[in-house]
């Protein structure tokens, strides 16, 4: 995972951990947590979200484009992680 990939990947973890299983973060919530511009947040949310991977994603738009979340078998590699 790149950096821009693994700050976003870290901001939802974190967010995940304090608000439980089923909290989002919009894009302006990450952008301000991470300092990634527009372009590079969209860049990265494409990397892990990649073509042909299924259900197996490691972030899910949730209702929209806008509210992002961990994909539900990715939650669990939080865990895994300070």
């Amino acid at each position: 995972m790149d950096d821009a990939a693994g700050q976003v990947f870290q901001q939802l973890c974190v967010h995940v951990k304090a608000k439980g299983p089923d909290a989002t973060m919009t894009r302006a919530e990450l952008r301000l947590a991470t300092g990634l511009s527009e372009e590079e947040l969209m860049e990265a949310l494409r990397r892990l979200r990649p073509p042909g991977s299924g259900q197996d994603l490691l972030v899910s738009f949730v209702g929209g484009p806008d509210k992002i979340t961990l994909g539900p078998s990715w939650r669990g590699q939080c865990e895994a992680r300070p």
